[in-house]
């Protein structure tokens, strides 16, 4: 018997940090809400996405650059942490000339440096309550325009993945250029010393693939997860 089906007398928190109330599976079993959906129900759960939602955003098209590269960067104050659960990055748009390179990171600083378009509340940046009960404390940027970083403290790669430049590929073709990935253990990105960032590079040697993307995240005070 699937045990799928869960009787919540409540959902409801009473105040920050506190859980939600328990229900009961077809055993009888107490099961309650999993953290990241509590923390969504609770305001803190974010999507940063294309601003229009029907016009992809270039990537790169050149070497590798740590600094030239940065397809998205995310910077994060201190004192707060996000925790990423979903990266959806799909072509659209241009396809790339060739096969190309996608390289998720995370950083202990602030790596915007210029250019790049920023993305605000209602216009890239939104909480996965439509009634948005808290304002964001992170800024973010994509490379709409060029976007310049600054350079890399630390070299952590969260995935790299080198994805098919054709979004109508041969039949079980596998390194398409869709990408979805939710971390088996979402990473915590956040720090009480400095501020630190998620730093999303694509790129190819010539003609850059266009992608419409959409990363969700949790935003929550760094002390919470210390």
């Amino acid at each position: 018997m699937a045990d799928y089906e869960v009787r919540h007398s409540s959902k409801t928190t009473k105040g920050e940090g506190t859980n939600p109330v328990p229900g009961l599976n077809r055993r009888a079993e107490l099961v309650s809400q999993d953290s990241i959906s509590a923390l969504v129900e609770a305001g803190y759960g974010w999507v940063v996405s294309n601003p229009a939602r029907e016009t992809a955003v270039a990537g790169y098209a050149g070497a590798f650059s740590d600094t030239a590269a940065g397809f998205l960067v995310i910077d994060v104050p201190k004192d707060y942490a996000i925790i990423p659960f979903e990266f959806v990055l799909n072509q659209g748009g241009t396809v790339a000339n060739a096969a190309w390179t996608l390289i998720i990171t995370a950083d202990n600083k602030v790596r915007f440096s210029s250019g790049g378009r920023a993305l605000t509340v209602g216009a890239g940046i939104d909480n996965l309550r439509l009634d948005a009960p808290r304002a964001p404390a992170v800024t973010a940027y994509d490379s709409n325009s060029a976007l310049t970083l600054a350079a890399n403290s630390k070299d952590i790669t969260l995935w790299s993945q080198i994805m098919n430049a054709d979004v109508t590929p041969a039949v079980d073709t596998y390194n398409v250029g869709v990408f979805t990935y939710s971390p088996r253990i979402p990473p915590i990105i956040g720090s009480d010393d400095s501020a630190t960032s998620l730093v999303i590079y694509a790129y190819v040697a010539t003609t850059a693939p266009s992608l419409l993307y959409s990363i969700k995240y949790l935003e929550v005070p760094f002390s919470w997860v210390n």
